[in-house]
């Protein structure tokens, strides 16, 4: 079929998912047949923010992300555009006031207590959240993204007073103990006995989160410092 020739109803299409392969749903981009679309066919993807377009002569592997196979007929999807400016930020948050907990070890740990939330995870799963650990999973289109994080610490033997680390840390990254750097790492001291807290306040620039990436809060205390303690925490990944 020429693409000048093609029926209009076959130029421009419109589904909900693009990664759910669920045979006879017709709200999947993978569950279009191809057969009759013309080379260059459009389909916004609503869960994707993204419009994706069909190279009728492509075999190329799919990957769930930017090229995707249909189910029958020839070509690929390939994704042509995505957009951030709809999708809100997302926070997640401390629910427990018995403070959860992280190991003081001399290395980057995250909480090893499973009382956080999360809210505006958006429709169609733009974002899955873990609550041990406190982990946040993206599941859209790449964009770049600011990540936030505002929380108050403790150590529960804080004798002699303790240097206490904390930053988002990116697909479950450390990057040594250094405190600043692009990692945004911020530190702070906390007194003896537990009986001070501390306010750590720590942003990290993502220029390219992609699909399946995740982000978390980890925490650094010396060995010997007791165990570390959350009094609350505010993590928020915002789209730019």
């Amino acid at each position: 079929m020429s693409t000048a020739q093609a029926a209009v109803e076959y130029r421009f299409l419109i589904r909900d998912f693009a990664d759910v392969l669920d045979p006879g749903n017709p709200n999947d981009l993978q569950n279009i047949i191809t057969d009759p679309l013309p080379n260059g066919a459009i389909c916004y993807v609503n869960a994707k923010r993204a419009c994706y377009v069909l190279n009728k002569h492509s075999t190329a592997s799919a990957n769930g992300a930017d090229v995707y196979a249909p189910i029958a007929g020839p070509g690929r999807w390939y994704l042509l555009t995505a957009s951030a400016g709809e999708l809100p930020p997302v926070m997640a948050y401390n629910t427990d006031s018995n403070t959860p907990a992280f190991t003081c070890d001399g290395a980057f740990n995250q909480s090893s207590s499973n009382s956080f939330a999360a809210t505006e995870l958006q429709q169609q799963s733009r974002w899955t959240f873990t609550a041990l650990g406190c982990v946040l999973t993206y599941n859209g289109p790449t964009i770049p993204m600011m990540a936030t994080l505002t929380c108050s610490v403790s150590v529960t033997d804080g004798t002699p007073a303790q240097p206490i680390l904390g930053f988002v840390s990116y697909n479950d990254d450390s990057g040594g103990t250094t405190a600043g750097g692009p990692e945004g790492k911020a530190i702070a001291v906390c007194g003896a006995d537990g009986t001070n807290w501390v306010t750590l306040c720590s942003q990290r620039l993502v220029p390219a989160v992609a699909e399946g990436n995740t982000f978390r809060p980890k925490f650094l205390c010396a060995a010997g410092g007791g165990a570390g303690a959350i009094g609350s925490l505010q993590l928020v990944i915002r789209p730019i």
